[in-house]
């Protein structure tokens, strides 16, 4: 949205985030934009994700509290488990921290290596586009995720542009 469609209280707020460095801080390696496709099965101990059709995926984008919803994605039709998929640019080879936050059992796979549920796994990037794949179990828990990399000079997108 461009700023001319912001609210004032909107502007007002964007001002006092543009003065924050806390919150901007906070907001650093935060998954803002992703795509999510429903799963086949809620197993979360298959060391492989399934296969899943490039169609399937839609495009979703972080609520302010920084956190991905996921309730209509395993509403529609009725998921076991959904596919988050996000991409994380590197400007060099490092290691990153990887942080899952969700009220669901979860496991993820950076560019197709197993990555947690351990408490902030370090994961190994490439320099370029790193594919971040989380999949959430629908345990009947709020369908919410937030999923942040951190590391140096990274950017996060939905598909890798």
């Amino acid at each position: 949205s461009s700023a001319a469609q912001l609210t004032y209280d909107q502007f007002i707020d964007l001002l006092a985030f543009l003065k924050s460095k806390s919150q901007q801080e906070a907001l650093r390696g935060l998954v803002a934009d992703a795509a999510v496709a429903g799963a086949a099965s809620s197993d979360l101990a298959g060391s492989k994700p399934e296969a899943v059709a490039d169609g399937a995926w839609k495009f979703v984008a972080a609520g302010p509290n920084g956190r991905l919803d996921l309730a209509a994605a395993f509403a529609a039709p009725a998921a076991p488990a959904i596919y988050v998929r996000a991409y994380v640019f590197a400007p060099a080879r490092q290691k990153a921290a990887l942080g899952v936050d969700s009220e669901n059992p979860w496991r993820a796979w950076v560019n197709g290596a197993p990555a947690g549920p351990a408490a902030n796994p370090e994961v190994e990037l490439n320099p370029g586009w790193n594919v971040v794949l989380v999949k959430v179990a629908n345990a009947g828990k709020p369908a919410a995720v937030g999923i942040r990399v951190t590391g140096d000079g990274l950017r996060t997108s939905a598909e890798p542009k």
